[in-house]
């Protein structure tokens, strides 16, 4: 080996120095050999980029250790108070330990316990007392309302139905038959009045059959006869409007309001079951209310009396 190598040289990583040797040896071979492909050309490059900063390094390294950079005069003032912050940060930051929270129970042991006031308590619950035997006759009286209110709405359902019922009894037995019967009555007598006008016409008729000969008696009959074909005319018309009148009444407007009279009926019916249904619940809401009410009152009854015996006690 020759002895006339430099100190830094000697200094430098062997990595170091094979980085250089290969990329002085691609560069030669670059040169000498033109015929090497795309890859092997960037292989070498690369190397040669290495080789570059691996220099780079041992001159760093050759020039030895950076001096620190010195402080100012501020910041020199200002680093004792940071220095001292920085623990309480820390302390802040970091959770409680054991030994500070039995510190915390000695204190805690060592702070006077406040005394009971049994005096304010006892007044306190007397008040609470009379307001809740208050809630209580307000509720005793609020189920009473309710309940009449409840009998009331019942009473009226009952009655709608009563009434409801005999509407359609009564139509039934009475109105339908009277409508009935008015019809037929009008029937009847369209009938007989038209019986009586085509008697009166060929009466008129036979009666001026003897005077065709006279010009006036025979004028006289056509106008006679002519206001009597006219009445019968109306009388069967008139018959004819009645019949139909009867008809649409029975197949119609009879089975027509038997329904409505019927719905009517099962309706009220409902209305009172609602309204059986209405006292069953409200009886029921009345007496959970009142009972909440007495419950809460007999529970500040025990909460006093066991106050009152503390006192006694003391």
């Amino acid at each position: 080996m020759n002895s006339s190598v430099s100190p830094r040289l000697l200094r430098t990583p062997f990595l170091v120095l094979l980085a250089l040797a290969c990329g002085a040896c691609g560069s030669t071979e670059e040169a000498r050999d033109p015929s090497l492909g795309a890859t092997e050309a960037a292989l070498a490059h690369q190397l040669a980029l290495d080789a570059a900063k691996a220099k780079e390094a041992a001159a760093l390294a050759a020039r030895g250790p950076v001096e620190p950079r010195r402080e100012s005069a501020q910041q020199a003032q200002e680093s004792p108070v940071k220095k001292r912050e920085a623990p309480a940060r820390e302390n802040r930051k970091e959770p409680v330990g054991k030994k500070e929270q039995a510190g915390k129970k000695e204190i805690a042991k060592k702070e006077p316990a406040k005394k009971r006031d049994i005096g304010f308590e006892i007044e306190k619950k007397v008040r609470e007392h009379f307001l809740a035997s208050l809630e209580v006759d307000i509720a005793i009286q609020k189920n009473d309302a309710a309940k009449a209110k409840a009998s009331g709405e019942l009473a009226s359902a009952r009655l709608a139905l009563v009434l409801a019922t005999d509407a359609s009894k009564h139509y039934q037995k009475v109105e339908a038959p009277v409508h009935r019967a008015g019809l037929q009555l009008t029937i009847d007598r369209g009938a007989f009045s038209l019986e009586q006008e085509l008697l009166e016409l060929e009466q008129m008729e036979a009666g001026y059959a003897d005077f065709r000969q006279d010009e006036h008696s025979r004028k006289t009959g056509e106008i006679v006869t002519a206001n009597l074909r006219k009445e019968v005319e109306f009388k069967c018309r008139s018959l004819e409007r009645a019949q139909a009148a009867l008809e649409d009444f029975e197949t119609y407007q009879l089975p027509r309001k038997k329904r409505e009279l019927t719905a009517a009926v099962e309706e009220k019916e409902r209305a009172m079951e609602r309204a059986r249904a209405a006292i069953e619940r409200t009886r029921f809401e009345s007496k959970l209310a009142q009972t909440r009410a007495e419950n809460k009152l007999s529970i500040l009854e025990y909460e006093l009396a066991a106050l009152r015996a503390e006192e006694s006690k003391k």
